[in-house]
């Protein structure tokens, strides 16, 4: 339905844009200007071509059934064509502003919410959608959103993780690391292994609200996702066969990322962290313990754009 749309307004679109090329972008029209753009051309997973015209650039555009935004620029005839889940990425390298920068991708359709989405689609299930949350940091982009609870006034916005992310607080003591037993003898009742499939999002601002365990299976005490501890030993310069609490956060295939500057703040006696990270960043392992000790994020965990990794075309609903 979005292809048969686009082809039949091609045409118009096409004339209202020479409209505007040459009076001026008072007329309105679908091609918006965006803010300031940087150019495009060492990104990855966006389709370049040549040409010095931009409307045979937006030609272009609105002929391929998956380019909802693209960028021109005269000087060097970049045609620049980037999907409906990806946007054009800074490239501090170059200058150029939003006068060659051109987006499509909200024409039809194009949600904030899931609430949005629900009062103009009344029969939209639970399910995963394309939506264009408001928060400042990831305008222009679109993101792939769980909708739930579909079925009332209330709707709420989950992110999906492919991979289940989980964390243990380990059932073990080796107190001083001299004697390794596997129960908690001066902690009883806080071991437990929680897993989380799905976490609340807040689209205003793309923060996690780390304490809703409504995703969340477990087998013993339930912790908030990204927390982690354990009661396993002292950790100092003496003792070192710890920490054994871990949780990992995986947001491969989302098309999100933690944002990377974020920290865990230690607390609890002779408490310790240890962070690593792969796939770019998608990855984060942690270690933390003490006896007892945990690790919390310093501040509020907000989600950003993750541009190596997008999510499936394929894997959402778009919905119009």
């Amino acid at each position: 339905m979005i292809g048969r749309m686009k082809i039949s307004l091609n045409v118009i679109t096409t004339l209202i844009f020479l409209v505007k090329e040459v009076f001026g972008s008072g007329c309105g029209g679908s091609f918006e200007k965006k803010g300031k753009i940087l150019h495009p051309t060492s990104n990855d997973g966006f389709l370049l071509t040549s040409t010095g015209n931009t409307v045979d650039c937006a030609s272009r555009c609105w002929r391929r059934e998956q380019c909802w935004s693209f960028y021109h620029n005269p000087t060097d005839q970049a045609c620049f064509l980037a999907s409906r889940y990806q946007t054009v990425v800074p490239d501090t390298s170059h200058s150029d502003t939003a006068q060659n920068y051109f987006d499509l991708y909200r024409k039809p359709g194009g949600y904030s919410t899931c609430k949005e989405l629900q009062l103009a689609n009344s029969n939209a299930t639970d399910s995963d959608y394309w939506l264009y949350p408001a928060a400042s940091h990831v305008h222009y982009n679109i993101v792939k959103v769980y909708c739930y609870d579909m079925g009332t006034s209330n709707p709420q916005e989950y992110i999906s993780l492919p991979t289940p992310n989980t964390g243990e607080y380990p059932n073990e003591t080796y107190q001083k690391c001299v004697t390794h037993v596997f129960t908690l003898t001066g902690c009883p009742g806080n071991q437990g292994i929680y897993t989380y499939s799905k976490i609340k999002i807040d689209l205003s601002t793309m923060h996690v609200n780390r304490a809703t365990r409504t995703f969340m299976t477990v087998s013993g005490k339930p912790r908030d996702y990204a927390w982690v501890g354990d009661c396993y030993t002292e950790l100092d310069n003496s003792y070192t066969c710890g920490p054994k609490g871990s949780f990992t956060i995986n947001t491969d295939g989302t098309g999100l990322i933690v944002d990377p500057a974020l920290t865990w703040k230690k607390s609890g006696y002779k408490a310790k962290v240890e962070m690593t990270k792969s796939q770019g960043g998608a990855v984060i392992n942690l270690l933390c313990g003490g006896y007892p000790g945990s690790c919390a994020p310093l501040y509020q965990m907000t989600l950003h754009i993750n541009i190596a990794n997008n999510a499936s075309p394929e894997s959402a609903i778009w919905m119009t």
